[in-house]
């Protein structure tokens, strides 16, 4: 599980493990093959966003699957 962050705070958590530091693009809808109002986010896997995750949202940061991994940028939608 990694984390994705958006100027220092969580947008998710990821399913999978990623690489710390990889730019990906997000969304929470999707049109087609497309993400639908797409932005971005870093991939962080630092341990100081479990504990912000525990204090802050108390386990319900939503979940974000692989959506494409064809492009330049990985991309994901958030489910929740």
């Amino acid at each position: 599980m990694s984390y994705l962050i958006q100027n220092e705070k969580i947008v998710a958590r990821t399913s999978e493990a990623l690489k710390s530091g990889e730019t990906i693009r997000y969304s929470h809808s999707s049109s087609g093959s497309s993400l639908v109002n797409a932005e971005y986010a870093k991939v962080s896997n630092a341990k100081k966003w479990k504990k912000i995750e525990d204090n802050e949202f108390f386990g319900n940061t939503p979940i974000a699957v692989i959506f494409d991994n064809s492009g330049v940028y990985r991309e994901f939608i958030v489910l929740n």
